[in-house]
């Protein structure tokens, strides 16, 4: 029992070090910046999909629906990000399915990005427009862009 105490405390002090070491070397101090270092860099391509176009990060939509399926992945694999932009439209209709959780729907509008994550489990994410003259949607490769208010 104190063997296994003692790996903890050693494991808390040298996960502290590093943290801080980190902290040193980057600038970034604030607590989002250091949370963000865990997201993964695994991001949704248009792979794998229904009524989506060939190409691996623009869609355009003109009528019905676009459907990307995430597969399955394995158990030390990192979640699956999807960041899409709308790039032309009045606004893009966005369903994320995950296999396991709660359906989300959002209406992102022209100009603006939406992010979801899919975990081990996979799902689909299902893209609408809502504009008679149709849609251009990006699959972006980063996470959406954060606007800073003045």
């Amino acid at each position: 029992m104190i063997i296994l105490l003692v790996a903890l405390v050693l494991v808390f002090a040298l996960t502290i070090a590093i943290g801080l070491r980190d902290d040193r070397d980057s600038g970034d101090s604030s607590l989002v910046d250091q949370l963000r270092r865990f997201q993964s860099d695994r991001f949704l391509v248009n792979e794998n999909s229904q009524g989506c176009g060939d190409n691996e990060t623009s869609i355009t939509l003109a009528a019905g629906t676009c459907t990307i399926t995430v597969e399955r992945s394995g158990r030390f694999s990192a979640p699956v990000r999807a960041a899409v932009s709308v790039v032309s439209g009045i606004r893009v209709l966005v369903v994320v399915v995950p296999d396991s959780g709660p359906t989300q729907k959002q209406k992102v509008k022209g100009g603006d990005c939406s992010e979801a994550v899919f975990g081990r489990g996979g799902g689909t994410l299902s893209l609408a427009c809502v504009s008679t003259t149709g849609c251009v949607v990006r699959l972006l490769r980063q996470s959406c862009p954060v606007e800073v208010p003045l």
